[in-house]
């Protein structure tokens, strides 16, 4: 239990006397009740508990070693969910050091969770044109990218989402590019992103970078030219 929690700030899973219940310890929180912690830390205690038990009744005469040294094949429908997006990040990782000896077959829907696992260890499972399914590993490594990489390559999604303001920022853009971003338009652009995002924004920053590279580019061209 404690090496699958620890990241996450919890220890000493114990029966409390003063709560009546089940409890676990947290650094910033001291003990509390597991009947008071989020369904995600509830969910991953359940399931941790009851791997270990499982572990220890088939390999009893194992003792403590029994969840190190138990094998098995254990399936687990949508890890991800209830969990933080940084611990999404870890727990492939946690059950694995926690139950070296099983083989985890695991469904998410959370590139947290799949930019945490190599491409080999992935099937991404789909219908072809026939309406077949079918079951493949993605076509590049997707371990140890940005999880807007897996969002986008794996499960097929534009990590920028389909709303108005990101529409805004696609053609400012593209008026800055096209140097045309001080027309009526491209001010009334600016204008709603700077309303919506402040002044110190990424995306503005983003863009007045863009503008200053685009206006050195003109400068260059024209001494050029000269």
């Amino acid at each position: 239990m404690n090496e699958v929690m620890a990241e996450e700030g919890w220890s000493d899973f114990h029966y409390s006397l003063t709560f009546e219940e089940l409890s676990m310890f947290h650094t910033d929180h001291s003990a509390l009740p597991l009947s008071l912690l989020s369904d995600g830390v509830r969910a991953m205690i359940t399931l941790v508990a009851d791997l270990a038990l499982r572990c220890s009744r088939l390999n009893g005469h194992l003792k403590e070693q029994a969840s190190l040294k138990t094998t098995g094949i254990v399936l687990i429908d949508e890890v991800d969910l209830h969990l933080h997006p940084a611990w999404q990040q870890r727990v492939v990782a946690s059950l694995r050091k926690a139950f070296p000896n099983i083989q985890f077959i695991i469904s998410t829907h959370s590139p947290q969770v799949l930019s945490t696992v190599k491409r080999e260890c992935i099937r991404m499972v789909f219908q072809d044109a026939d309406e077949n399914w079918q079951a493949a590993c993605p076509p590049q490594e997707v371990k140890g990218v940005e999880s807007a990489i897996a969002l986008n390559d794996i499960m097929g999604v534009n990590p920028i989402p389909p709303v108005d303001e990101a529409r805004w920022v696609a053609e400012y853009t593209a008026k800055i590019e096209s140097g045309v971003h001080e027309d009526h338009n491209g001010l009334a652009l600016r204008k709603k992103l700077l309303d919506f995002y402040g002044a110190q924004h990424q995306v503005i920053l983003d863009a007045d970078r863009l503008i200053r590279f685009q206006t050195f580019k003109l400068q260059k061209h024209s001494n050029t030219k000269g």
